[in-house]
């Protein structure tokens, strides 16, 4: 797997115990220096720690993967403390050299043998800081793209509910920033001002604030990534939230819209109220990971109906997305937006192992999974025949 670095002062970068990248001064002062590191990943977690010098020419670096959207690094923080969390953590500043021999910290210890502070939320919070108080809003608070000079300039997309809400739940159950958690739930109630079809019960891709209007296309994977962050919503939010009783009424209205346009095969279209369209696997894996959590945490008020959708999304991915290595098939490429639905049908094609469908799989099959032991626990006579409900 390659990444690039950007070094704004001196870096060193150790992987898997072994130095693999020492800057060198043009690295470190050329503004548009750019590095291409080549990582030999083995099986299981790999470990990377990055140590950075301050001077006089600047201080740390920007890291990610090359083609950052196809191929994303996942980083599990260190130390048993925190087993199980996801994100980088970073010491205080020190003098001490932890390249040097022992003081190298083991990433499965106890992070009080490093005899260092380490700070995991630093960049959690800058950007739940520019979320909160900096991001473009529209005059009502919603957040859209302004992107001046762009495609997309002035434009709202169902996609960015995804980009936000979860983030903004997950930072609010860390900190315990009720302002997090209600803007979260602000935010859905205005992109459902602008996106929401009501006549079918399902999002438009777009609002293109330039015409003063949506695209009126349902995108499959804008539309699943839409109730797949409602769930996170609805998960985080407490009984007694003023935004509550509104939001489990609109996850109830999407999900119906959703459920008519199921496809006979399990799968739902690429457009999703155009029979033409290729049948998507994003999406269906989606619809498939929120009806499950919807039946499990009891904000569906028709279980029966949606016991099937699910275990008919599931059977269908299985069927037509899913081989037997564990490939995944027809998940459509990352899209931009149009007012004509000819563009999701033909000029985005169907991908296989696309980063937008493999995490998705998982967590639905994880959802399906989890529901049908709550079913085998708590409803013995569903569970033995769930499909004649």
């Amino acid at each position: 797997m390659d990444i690039v670095i950007r070094c704004l002062g001196p870096i060193r970068l150790v992987f898997n115990n072994e130095l693999l990248y020492r800057s060198n001064v043009i690295d470190e002062i050329k503004p548009d220096a750019r590095v291409v590191l080549n990582l030999q990943l083995v099986k299981g977690w790999n470990s990377l720690l990055i140590q950075a010098k301050q001077t006089a020419a600047g201080f740390g670096c920007q890291l990610g993967a090359d083609e950052a959207k196809v191929r994303i690094l996942n980083v599990l923080a260190p130390f048993e403390e925190r087993s199980g969390q996801a994100g980088w953590v970073y010491s205080e500043p020190t003098n001490a050299d932890l390249l040097e021999g022992a003081s190298f910290p083991d990433p499965d210890a106890s992070e009080e043998d490093t005899r260092l502070t380490w700070h995991p939320r630093l960049i959690a919070e800058r950007i739940a800081d520019f979320m909160l108080h900096q991001l473009e809003r529209r005059e009502d608070g919603a957040f859209y793209r302004k992107c001046t000079g762009e495609y997309s300039e002035n434009t709202m997309w169902a996609d960015d509910l995804n980009m936000s809400t979860p983030f903004l739940c997950r930072y609010a159950r860390i900190t315990g920033c009720s302002e997090a958690l209600d803007e979260a739930a602000s935010q859905f109630l205005l992109f459902r001002k602008y996106l929401y079809m009501p006549d079918q019960q399902i999002m438009s891709h777009v609002y293109d604030f330039k015409y003063g209007m949506p695209t009126k296309i349902p995108w499959g994977r804008g539309n699943g990534w839409t109730l797949f962050s409602l769930t996170e919503v609805l998960e985080a939010l407490p009984n007694d939230h003023e935004a509550r009783a509104e939001l489990v009424d609109f996850f109830n209205e999407l999900c119906e819209g959703y459920a008519a346009l199921q496809a006979a095969s399990g799968l739902w279209h690429q457009v999703l109220n155009d029979a033409d369209a290729y049948q998507e696997a994003s999406c269906t894996g989606m619809f498939a990971y929120a009806f499950a959590r919807g039946i499990r945490f009891g904000w569906l008020r028709e279980k029966d109906k949606f016991l099937q959708a699910t275990f008919r999304a599931w059977d269908g991915l299985i069927r037509h997305a899913i081989d037997r290595q564990g490939n995944v098939h027809g998940v459509c490429s990352g899209s931009r937006y149009a007012f004509t639905a000819d563009y999701y049908k033909y000029d985005l094609l169907r991908v296989t192992n696309d980063n937008h469908g493999i995490g998705i799989m998982m967590l639905a099959g994880t959802e399906v999974a989890k529901l049908k032991q709550w079913l085998k626990e708590d409803l013995p006579n569903i569970y033995n025949n769930p499909m004649k409900l």
